[in-house]
């Protein structure tokens, strides 16, 4: 069996608009540096979670108008420090590949493995699991 996470294509459009293009630049920055700017997106960002998605799980109208909600609403109970952690991954790594879903189904058609599911997580990344 084999087991695969992978970022998606679809719904990461503002990712690869944004951030995709930054990383070329962070990475190549002194870690430091990258932490202070990974703790610049991650204030905002905190703020939004505390104050915007934390109620959201009480109230569904607002829930369905925030943006990457799925994915967002589950960083609610994380600390500063593992959002941050989440922010300087995203800019320190020199790639991130985002695979559509076509292309998940492909690669596990051509290792010669049987795609025994595939689900779209979070709005943002795939799951999915096979056998030979």
């Amino acid at each position: 069996m084999l087991v695969a996470w992978c970022y998606a294509r679809e719904g990461n459009g503002w990712v690869l608009a944004l951030i995709d293009p930054a990383r070329r630049v962070t990475s190549r920055l002194p870690l430091r540096v990258v932490s202070g700017l990974a703790a610049a997106a991650t204030l905002p960002l905190w703020v939004a979670l505390r104050g915007l998605y934390a109620p959201a799980q009480r109230r569904p109208r607002l829930r369905r108008l925030l943006p990457y909600e799925s994915y967002l609403s589950d960083l609610v109970p994380f600390p500063f420090r593992e959002v941050h952690s989440i922010a300087f991954d995203q800019l320190l790594a020199p790639v991130a590949h985002y695979m559509p879903r076509a292309e998940v189904e492909r690669c596990f058609a051509e290792s010669g493995l049987r795609l025994a599911s595939l689900r779209w997580h979070h709005a943002n990344s795939w799951a999915a699991h096979g056998y030979l």
